[in-house]
């Protein structure tokens, strides 16, 4: 009986190809911001209102996560309560990244 390889040979050399790329596109970023004195300040905004547009959409995430919790606890509805919850935390965590977005600028 024949043995099946059930590892994908290609998917090693995609994620050293995608890491690979990730770092170059990091470097290209870093150093072309600091090797020519240029105003920051677009860049600096454009972060500060896509942090702002991410923490506003967390927020609605959340609100929504917390109106369906309250909907399944009348209807006493476990899975609709569990679901409600995790759309509550991740909406909360969403509203984290936004913040985190926004510091950045």
């Amino acid at each position: 009986m024949k043995k099946l390889n059930r590892r994908n040979p290609q998917s090693g050399k995609k994620k050293i190809w995608a890491l690979m790329m990730a770092t170059l596109l990091f470097l290209q970023l870093s150093v072309s911001a600091y090797a020519v004195d240029i105003d920051m300040s677009p860049v600096n905004s454009a972060t500060s209102a896509i942090g702002t547009l991410v923490a506003v959409g967390g927020g609605a995430w959340g609100g929504w996560g917390l109106v369906s919790t309250g909907f399944a606890l009348k209807d006493q509805d476990g899975s609709g309560i569990k679901t409600g919850l995790l759309q509550l935390l991740g909406g909360v965590c969403i509203v984290g990244a936004g913040a985190w977005i926004g510091s950045l600028g």
